[in-house]
């Protein structure tokens, strides 16, 4: 293997670290709207199926730093888990926004991509810790109202083969 493509493979292990990373960030983000959707569901806010999915459309529209807002007016955690969402959501829209661009000299060196890569990894460890406490909460409300993860699936089987 030449220089040229020690460097390629290199580049490519900060581009799988940080496909990684999205990944989780997309699933935490999934998970607040799924926090806000159950929480209307067991508050009886919407009955009918059409009133969540308009409810889905636009709350998926929404900024996360907003919706994260809302699920933490209504949810207390005990120990307080709100800065890691917080610390979640910041990290999430730097990721997307001007991670990349922030760090292009460091990606131009060896050691650089190296740090890059352990960064990924720590951001990675962030958006899972965030993802795994939302999931926590959606679990919560989803055994208030009493539904279980089968009748999810299934009608979640359900809407993909009605689409």
């Amino acid at each position: 293997m030449d220089q040229k493509d020690a460097e390629r493979a290199h580049d490519n292990q900060v581009y799988q670290a940080c496909g990684l990373a999205l990944r989780w960030a997309q699933l935490f983000e999934a998970e607040i709207v799924n926090v806000l959707l159950f929480h209307s569901l067991a508050r009886k806010k919407f009955l009918v199926r059409s009133k969540a999915e308009a409810f889905l459309i636009h709350t998926e529209k929404r900024p996360l730093r907003q919706l994260l807002r809302e699920v933490l007016e209504r949810v207390r955690f005990e120990p307080d888990i709100t800065s890691t969402f917080v610390e979640a959501i910041e990290q999430r829209n730097f990721l997307a926004h001007k991670y990349f661009w922030d760090r292009m000299e460091d990606f131009a060196t060896k050691e650089g991509r190296d740090r890059m890569i352990e960064e990924l990894n720590e951001l990675t460890q962030l958006f899972y810790s965030a993802h795994r406490f939302s999931s926590m909460i959606t679990r919560l409300y989803v055994e208030q109202l009493g539904v279980s993860g089968e009748a999810i699936e299934r009608e979640m089987d359900r809407l993909k083969n009605t689409t």
